[in-house]
């Protein structure tokens, strides 16, 4: 809607997402940093998958923001109002490119950082909810329905807790405690092994250059 991004639960909004961004990043790192060290922090294997899908969802969702705006100016231009010509409709393309491609790229590294049968329905959960707020507020999408306490807003509340529950079932019933602390024993132990790897193969670098610098210095000698 025209001037929507001017409007002021827009604007709360993004200042919520101008906090929310960077505290959430600064958390992860500290939790990551401690789990390379060996040393991971009280319920890292809850606070690290939560903060990396917060992070991911908020940028990811986007993308249906600015389709939709694409959507519009594209219904628009059919009309006859060709929005073409303006800048913000290929503002719109270049964002919905870049967050959809953000968006799969951190699912693919979440595949790699997290046990997937977890990590995708909380990445899921968090990216569901955060797009519901995000276009409800821009395009508002909820002042259309009724009060609160008629068929309208029970409704639409009583889907988002459907879907919810649902994707939360297709978590696995026995990620408990112990395979919580599985999972991050295991990425460290990787990450160990990584290094250790990497040593071995620069010692094994170090010891061939050593052997081609003595077989050059016997080839000198006995010329």
């Amino acid at each position: 809607p025209d001037g929507a991004v001017l409007k002021v639960p827009y604007i709360a909004f993004l200042c919520l997402v101008a906090i929310t961004l960077p505290t959430v990043r600064i958390i992860y790192n500290i939790y990551d940093k401690k789990l390379e060290a060996g040393t991971p922090l009280p319920h890292s294997s809850a606070v690290l998958p939560i903060t990396y899908c917060i992070f991911s969802a908020i940028i990811g969702t986007q993308q249906f923001l600015f389709a939709k705006c694409l959507s519009e100016l594209l219904r628009l231009t059919v009309e006859g109002d060709n929005q073409m010509v303006e800048p913000f409709t290929y503002f719109c393309l270049i964002m919905w490119i870049g967050t959809a491609t953000y968006w799969v790229y951190r699912m693919n590294d979440a595949l790699k950082r997290f046990p997937g049968a977890f990590i995708i329905p909380v990445l899921q959960v968090h990216f569901t909810m955060i797009a519901i707020v995000s276009g409800g507020i821009y395009f508002e999408e909820l002042i259309g329905l009724p009060g609160f306490c008629c068929p309208g807003y029970t409704g639409f509340f009583l889907g988002v807790v459907v879907v919810f529950i649902g994707v939360y079932m297709l978590a696995p019933p026995d990620h408990t405690e112990h395979t919580e602390q599985h999972a991050v024993t295991a990425r460290v132990n990787f990450r160990r092994s990584s290094e250790l790897y990497k040593d071995e193969v620069q010692e094994a670098l170090n010891k061939a250059a050593q052997s081609f610098r003595e077989e050059e210095a016997s080839r000198e000698a006995l010329g």
